[in-house]
């Protein structure tokens, strides 16, 4: 296993760099041209603003629809009774060009990146932490946006030993993105960081403005909902009622992106599982 840490000199007009395959190793189990074109759409992203889908407005038109296949429902059938419903969801999709291929972007945690003035260096990413939120509770499910919302219902609780507390009702509500190729380490596994040298003067602005971009594609089942439960202990009295929407996607690709000039940092291939 190749170390990953790689040192990229961004140009000091534009900060644009070269983008450099920090991957683990290439897993993908496609055939080479097929690898080839689906990391091409990341490739292609270079030096260019590219149009950004709002997965939120994917979930909102997504949401209601049974997208639950029934054992006495064809392929077929089920394609047909959804039809409708993804081509609202493929309208909200800000067109590349390239068929049902989208870009959507997730940020990633201030925390996560670094910058030292004196030595004008930028660290993204670390060894142990994710590059992106994932979800507290899904296997490589990537945040889009979660809430904590009190309901401001609250009753005592008693444990068998006789130990009281005061008991909070939260809801807790998350929206994710989850794909085939994401596992729960997909490319964080052994992920060493990446260092790029950043004028001083353009290293706030690009801070705020890295993130992760992915190029994706709508896939069955396209939408579901998981509900649960937490109960509160004496030490965490709080009760949570727990809600998560799934958008279901196949990636193609993902890269670290300056969304405020175009520039991809680097290239992150995506291990199929």
């Amino acid at each position: 296993m190749r170390n990953l840490t790689v040192v990229l000199t961004l140009l000091a007009a534009g900060c644009a760099a070269q983008p450099t395959d920090v991957a683990l190793r290439d897993q993908f189990t496609a055939a080479p041209a097929q690898q080839a074109a689906r990391a091409s759409a990341c490739a292609s992203a270079q030096g260019k603003k590219v149009p950004l889908t709002n997965i939120t407005e994917i979930s909102n038109v997504l949401r209601g629809g049974d997208f639950r296949k029934s054992e006495f429902e064809k392929t077929s059938q089920f394609k047909a009774r959804m039809a409708g419903r993804v081509t609202q969801a493929q309208q909200k999709v800000a067109r590349t060009g390239d068929g049902d291929l989208f870009y959507f972007a997730l940020p990633i945690p201030s925390d996560q990146i670094t910058y030292n003035a004196d030595t004008s260096i930028m660290k993204i990413g670390g060894e142990y932490a994710s590059l992106v939120k994932t979800s507290m509770m899904g296997d490589g499910q990537l945040v889009v946006k979660d809430s904590w919302r009190p309901t401001g219902q609250t009753y005592v609780g008693e444990n068998a030993f006789g130990a009281k507390r005061q008991i909070q009702k939260v809801d807790f509500a998350e929206l994710v993105v989850t794909a085939p190729a994401l596992g729960r380490d997909w490319w964080f596994n052994n992920f060493k960081g990446i260092i790029v040298s950043v004028p001083q003067d353009q290293a706030k602005s690009t801070k705020e403005n890295l993130v992760v971009l992915l190029a994706a594609r709508l896939k069955e089942p396209y939408f579901e909902v998981e509900t649960g439960h937490i109960s509160p202990t004496i030490n965490a009295p709080i009760e949570v009622n727990r809600r998560k929407e799934i958008v279901h996607l196949d990636i193609d690709c993902a890269a670290i992106y300056n969304r405020a000039t175009g520039n991809v940092i680097a290239n992150l291939s995506i291990a199929a599982r």
